[in-house]
């Protein structure tokens, strides 16, 4: 079992890169068709993940499908991970069978768990719910490449790297680097001349990578991740909804559901035990909850491994200082719920190593109907408006 984070750093980026080959084994899909007939929802669910010699914790997928731009030649990938935490489609060159437009961008993403992404930026086709997406920019990984993190970092180059065929990436926010990366910083998108040495570059919003769900013709102001609750001490597997757009349609209404403002970064407060998160935020990239408190620790000091179980009640509050949000949650010994064999564990929790952050992982939506608005897009509920971005649940 791994630690595993994925949530996207913008800033501190380094990278150079190559080339790459498709040698992409057949799709099985990973899950269920949804039970819902409407035109903005996909499944999603939680199973051990794409390959039999390793099991995944915690790790929520779906099936996508790509098409070489403007033709009907499309290939499905199963078991890409769901991501609120990072922004853009990334695939696992080596599971692309598919033609694509190349770009003149290299992209180097960089992740909490000490990993980073590298590769090629190209343009592809790609079927969201019943819209297709047209020369959406993605990043291939798996790129050769010399180290375009340094500081211990490891790169993801196969899918027993990442524990998936892709990344999925529905954030915040609607590019994975923004104005930053338009007006001057240069460590996330590269230059790479065929034989030459790659260079920081700056990169236009457009030719970034994009939150596909903003790029929709409708139902793109956010989206509402729905899975059912997870009895402890866990479970073999799990199907859901992801839901797109935000009070648009009957499946998305906000009703009933306490927002929290996070601010211009997409953090809201936690509070917990008298100590303060002020980077707190929820990321379905995440396998467990992620905090710094005094608790026995195993696996090398990246999970919790407490005598008993410990519970918590944690304090979520929106940017602004209100409204505040109780949250009850449980952490047991890591290492008994590794040894039941489930791939579904909601009391999975470690250490992050910062105090400043909590990051509210997979099992905090277990048994939630949770609502992420973009940033800079309006939501019209039957009271007042919200502009992303937010969190409601």
């Amino acid at each position: 079992m791994r630690w595993f984070i994925v949530c996207l750093f913008i800033i501190g980026l380094a990278g150079c890169g190559g080339g790459g080959g498709p040698s992409a084994s057949p799709s099985t899909p990973s899950c269920p068709p949804s039970s819902s007939s409407a035109t903005n929802v996909i499944s999603v669910c939680v199973d051990s993940g794409p390959l039999t010699t390793q099991r995944e914790v915690n790790r929520l997928y779906t099936d996508i499908t790509i098409c070489e731009p403007g033709t009907s030649n499309c290939q499905t990938i199963d078991h890409v991970l769901v991501d609120t935490g990072s922004v853009g489609l990334r695939l696992l060159r080596d599971q692309m069978t598919v033609t694509s437009t190349n770009t003149s961008y290299f992209n180097c993403a960089r992740f909490l768990d000490l990993s980073y992404a590298w590769g090629s930026v190209v343009k592809l086709d790609l079927k969201l719910g019943s819209q297709t997406i047209s020369a959406l920019p993605v990043q291939l990984i798996g790129d050769s490449a010399a180290a375009c993190a340094s500081g211990g970092y490891s790169p993801i180059n196969s899918v027993q790297d990442l524990g998936a065929k892709g990344i999925l990436g529905i954030g915040l926010f609607e590019q994975d680097c923004g104005s930053a990366c338009v007006t001057g910083l240069t460590g996330q998108y590269y230059s790479c001349p065929s034989g030459g040495t790659c260079t920081g570059t700056t990169a236009p919003l457009v030719e970034q990578l994009q939150n596909p769900i903003a790029m929709r013709s409708t139902d793109n102001n956010g989206f509402v991740i729905d899975l059912p609750a997870v009895s402890a001490p866990g479970a073999s597997s799990l199907k859901g909804d992801l839901i797109f757009g935000i009070g648009t349609q009957a499946n998305n209404s906000m009703s009933g559901a306490t927002i929290l403002q996070t601010n211009a970064l997409g953090y809201v407060k936690t509070e917990l035990a008298g100590a303060t998160y002020l980077e707190s935020f929820i990321d379905t990239g995440s396998n467990g909850i992620y905090f710094d408190t005094p608790m026995s620790t195993c696996f090398s000091g990246n999970f919790y491994c407490p005598l008993r179980s410990t519970s918590f009640t944690a304090n979520m509050t929106g940017n602004g200082g209100s409204p505040t949000i109780p949250i009850n949650f449980v952490v047991d010994n890591t290492r008994t719920l590794f040894d039941l064999g489930y791939t579904l564990l909601p009391t999975l929790a470690g250490p992050i190593g910062d105090r400043d952050i909590f990051d509210w992982g997979l099992p905090f939506y277990y048994g939630r109907k949770v609502f992420q608005g973009l940033s800079g897009k309006t939501t019209t509920t039957s009271g007042p408006s919200y502009t992303g971005p937010f969190i409601a649940f």
